[in-house]
Protein backbone atom coordinates (compact mmCIF):
# COMPACT_ATOMS: atom_id res chain seq x y z
CA UNK A 1 0.00 0.00 0.00
CA UNK A 2 1.41 2.99 -0.90
CA UNK A 3 1.75 6.44 1.61
CA UNK A 4 -0.43 8.94 1.42
CA UNK A 5 1.52 12.13 1.37
CA UNK A 6 -1.15 14.56 2.48
CA UNK A 7 -1.40 12.28 5.44
CA UNK A 8 2.31 11.66 5.71
CA UNK A 9 2.93 15.82 5.25
CA UNK A 10 -0.09 16.29 7.93
CA UNK A 11 -0.24 13.64 10.50
CA UNK A 12 -2.50 15.01 12.53
CA UNK A 13 -5.71 15.04 10.16
CA UNK A 14 -8.35 11.91 9.85
CA UNK A 15 -9.98 12.89 6.74
CA UNK A 16 -9.32 15.07 3.49
CA UNK A 17 -11.44 16.02 0.58
CA UNK A 18 -10.02 15.67 -3.40
CA UNK A 19 -11.71 17.10 -6.25
CA UNK A 20 -11.66 15.87 -9.73
CA UNK A 21 -8.64 17.80 -10.83
CA UNK A 22 -6.63 16.23 -7.75
CA UNK A 23 -6.50 19.42 -5.42
CA UNK A 24 -6.67 18.19 -1.86
CA UNK A 25 -8.82 20.52 0.84
CA UNK A 26 -8.71 20.27 4.65
CA UNK A 27 -13.06 21.50 4.82
CA UNK A 28 -15.52 19.57 2.24
CA UNK A 29 -17.24 23.24 1.89
CA UNK A 30 -13.76 25.00 0.67
CA UNK A 31 -13.49 21.31 -1.65
CA UNK A 32 -16.65 21.66 -3.04
CA UNK A 33 -16.28 25.39 -3.89
CA UNK A 34 -13.42 24.80 -5.80
CA UNK A 35 -15.45 21.99 -7.80
CA UNK A 36 -17.91 24.00 -8.51
CA UNK A 37 -15.50 25.52 -11.32
CA UNK A 38 -14.35 21.81 -12.77
CA UNK A 39 -16.55 20.22 -15.32
CA UNK A 40 -16.28 17.00 -13.03
CA UNK A 41 -17.55 18.38 -9.77
CA UNK A 42 -17.45 15.32 -7.54
CA UNK A 43 -15.66 15.66 -4.60
CA UNK A 44 -13.84 12.29 -2.69
CA UNK A 45 -13.70 12.34 0.69
CA UNK A 46 -10.34 10.55 1.65
CA UNK A 47 -10.01 9.13 5.59
CA UNK A 48 -7.33 7.88 7.13
CA UNK A 49 -6.44 3.98 6.79
CA UNK A 50 -8.45 3.89 3.33
CA UNK A 51 -6.70 6.27 1.08
CA UNK A 52 -5.57 3.37 -0.91
CA UNK A 53 -8.93 1.81 -2.37
CA UNK A 54 -10.30 5.41 -2.23
CA UNK A 55 -7.32 6.56 -4.61
CA UNK A 56 -7.22 3.83 -6.86
CA UNK A 57 -11.29 5.01 -7.89
CA UNK A 58 -13.00 1.67 -7.08
CA UNK A 59 -15.50 3.42 -4.82
CA UNK A 60 -16.12 7.00 -4.35
CA UNK A 61 -17.93 6.98 -1.44
CA UNK A 62 -15.41 4.46 0.27
CA UNK A 63 -15.76 3.67 3.74
CA UNK A 64 -13.46 2.33 6.43
CA UNK A 65 -13.91 -1.56 6.13
CA UNK A 66 -14.96 -1.54 9.96
CA UNK A 67 -17.31 1.43 11.83
CA UNK A 68 -15.30 0.83 14.62
CA UNK A 69 -12.85 2.80 12.61
CA UNK A 70 -14.83 5.66 12.29
CA UNK A 71 -16.37 5.51 15.76
CA UNK A 72 -12.87 6.27 17.20
CA UNK A 73 -12.68 9.15 15.08
CA UNK A 74 -15.85 10.28 16.11
CA UNK A 75 -14.94 9.18 19.41
CA UNK A 76 -12.07 11.29 19.34
CA UNK A 77 -13.52 14.69 17.55
CA UNK A 78 -13.33 18.12 19.34
CA UNK A 79 -15.44 20.39 17.39
CA UNK A 80 -19.15 19.94 16.28
CA UNK A 81 -17.88 20.66 12.81
CA UNK A 82 -15.33 18.12 12.84
CA UNK A 83 -18.54 15.57 13.03
CA UNK A 84 -19.91 16.57 9.60
CA UNK A 85 -17.59 14.49 7.46
CA UNK A 86 -19.15 11.11 8.88
CA UNK A 87 -22.82 12.44 8.73
CA UNK A 88 -23.27 10.35 5.62
CA UNK A 89 -22.21 7.22 6.72
CA UNK A 90 -25.70 4.98 6.86
CA UNK A 91 -24.73 2.29 9.45
CA UNK A 92 -26.44 2.90 12.57
CA UNK A 93 -23.54 2.04 15.45
CA UNK A 94 -22.00 5.14 13.93
CA UNK A 95 -24.86 7.62 13.57
CA UNK A 96 -25.09 6.68 17.30
CA UNK A 97 -21.78 7.61 17.86
CA UNK A 98 -22.30 10.82 15.82
CA UNK A 99 -25.67 11.57 18.16
CA UNK A 100 -23.22 11.16 21.47
CA UNK A 101 -20.72 13.05 20.49
CA UNK A 102 -22.53 15.60 19.63
CA UNK A 103 -24.96 15.63 22.79
CA UNK A 104 -21.30 15.99 24.49
CA UNK A 105 -19.94 18.59 22.41
CA UNK A 106 -23.31 20.69 22.72
CA UNK A 107 -23.36 23.12 25.47
CA UNK A 108 -26.12 23.23 27.65
CA UNK A 109 -27.98 26.08 27.55
CA UNK A 110 -28.82 27.56 31.17
CA UNK A 111 -25.95 25.13 33.00
CA UNK A 112 -23.80 28.93 33.60
CA UNK A 113 -27.18 30.09 35.27
CA UNK A 114 -27.32 27.12 37.95
CA UNK A 115 -23.41 27.17 38.69
CA UNK A 116 -24.09 30.96 39.37
CA UNK A 117 -27.34 30.30 41.65
CA UNK A 118 -25.23 28.06 43.68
Amino acid sequence: MAKDQVFESNPTISVYYKTSDGETFYKEGDAKFHARSLKDKSVQTVTKGTEAAASEGKDKDAKPAKAEDLIKLIQAATTLEALDEFKNDTRSTVLKAIEAKTAELTPVHGAEILKNEE
